[in-house]
Order: structure tokens, then C-alpha cells, then sequence
């Protein structure tokens, strides 16, 4: 009976160990999964920062986009205005220069006043395409302003 108490204390011995064993063990686990969710939480959080700075530069994009396209239209726009303009002048040239040329067949006093008017005319599109140009001017320093 003795033997039998020594075995049962020396067995309530060993599974008492072996609990204290277990319990370290839990704890170490427990604290083990208190860091892993501290850093799940990090990690969340820079996600989400992350995201929010991703969606902020295709905002940003978006409205870069937008700004280019407008002031690419603008400068379409007034190169189409350009060049309507000078095929404009390159005709009154013509006809001017045909209203010349029978003029001057005609009389020399007739002759002078399509010449002046010629002037005047050559006068207003240089005063045109000047103004063209540096509309076009401003435009391009616009855009590689926007390019930088």
C-alpha cells in the first residue's frame, strides 16, 4: 500500500508538472498571439493608408488628365483659328493682288489704291498673326508648365 501511495504521489507529481508545463507553454502562446494581432492591426492600418494615398493620385491623375486635355483642346482650338486665318489672308492676297494686276492695266491711280489697300490688309494680318502666335506661345507655356 505504501508503494502504491509513493507510486500515485510520484504519478500527482508528474501530471502536476506537466500542467505547470502547459500552462508556460499557453501563456507563452497567448502573448505570442497578442503580438501577432498588434501587428495584424499595423498592418491594417498602413493598408489602409496605402489605399487612401493610391486613391488620392488617381484623383489626382484624373484631374491632371482633365487639365491637359482642356488646354490641348485650347491649343487646337486656336491652331485651327490660325490657320483658318491665314488661308483667309492667303485669299484676300490673291484676290488683292488680281485686283492689282487689273488695276494697273486699268490706271495707274487705280493701281495705287489697291496697293494701299493691299498694305493695309498685309498691316492687319501681320497684326492677326502676331496676336495668333502669341496666343500660341502662351499655350505652350502653359503646357509644359502642366508637363513638369
Amino acid at each position: 500500500l505504501a508503494k502504491e501511495l509513493e507510486t500515485e504521489r510520484i504519478a500527482r507529481a508528474e501530471i502536476e508538472q506537466a500542467l505547470k508545463g502547459l500552462e508556460t507553454e499557453k501563456a507563452k502562446s497567448d502573448e505570442t498571439l497578442k503580438t501577432l494581432e498588434e501587428e495584424k492591426k499595423k498592418l491594417q492600418e498602413e493598408s489602409e493608408k496605402m489605399q487612401a494615398y493610391a486613391r488620392k493620385a488617381v484623383q489626382d491623375k484624373k484631374k491632371v488628365d482633365a487639365e491637359l486635355k482642356r488646354r490641348l483642346t485650347g491649343a487646337k482650338k486656336l491652331y485651327d483659328r490660325e490657320l483658318a486665318g491665314r488661308k483667309k489672308a492667303e485669299a484676300s492676297l490673291a484676290k488683292l493682288r488680281k485686283q492689282l494686276t487689273e488695276a494697273g492695266a486699268k490706271t495707274e491711280a487705280a493701281a495705287k489704291t489697291a496697293l494701299e489697300a493691299l498694305k493695309e490688309e498685309i498691316r492687319d494680318l501681320e497684326a492677326q498673326l502676331a496676336k495668333a502666335n502669341s496666343e500660341r506661345d502662351a499655350a505652350e507655356k502653359s503646357m509644359s508648365k502642366l508637363e513638369k
